[in-house]
């Protein structure tokens, strides 16, 4: 976020994934829907008045990835991916300080890239799974305008950017 009365800083958040791999045939490729449940927003502060608020701005999603994946044998179990796509994201809540409904000053939408680099190793008949996901928002999250419950009357600029570690069982 950019103004002078807003601060922000990262925040941990919660992600559930499930997802399918449809490899190429004949190939290293393979082509990854995700259906994602994820918490983003950050840890704000900013000053409305004479009086200084600090809190949680969390924004939830479902998201929608569709990423190509490039794997490589490492050693004859452990295996390298690279993925990389796009991914579109819908609103289902956002709140300031968990009491705050900003719904209403929030776009329903975002629209982005993601990426990440993962590894994966055999776990009893499936394959366990570590990934660093980066995604990036290219859309606005805030609407401008005033909210008098949250952040008063100034312009904001604010599109999401997610790290994320994901551990999981490929089935």
């Amino acid at each position: 976020f950019h103004d002078s009365r807003f601060e922000t800083h990262s925040r941990a958040g919660i992600n559930i994934t499930i997802f399918s791999r449809i490899p190429v045939e004949n190939s290293a490729f393979a082509l990854q829907p995700e259906l994602h449940y994820t918490q983003k927003g950050a840890n704000t502060s900013f000053q409305f008045g004479d009086t200084i608020r600090k809190g949680p701005l969390t924004t939830d999603y479902l998201e929608l990835p569709l990423l190509g994946v490039y794997s490589v044998d490492l050693s004859p179990k452990l295996k390298g991916q690279i993925l990389l796509g796009p991914s579109v994201s819908y609103l289902i809540s956002a709140r300031f300080n968990s009491s705050v409904d900003l719904d209403h000053t929030t776009h329903a939408m975002d629209a982005g890239i993601a990426g990440g680099l993962g590894l994966s190793l055999p776990f009893q008949s499936h394959r366990l799974s570590l990934e660093a996901r980066f995604n990036r928002g290219f859309l606005e999250v805030l609407k401008s305008g005033y909210n008098p419950e949250c952040c008063g009357s100034f312009e904001r600029t604010a599109k999401n950017n997610a790290f994320a570690i994901l551990l999981g069982i490929q089935l």
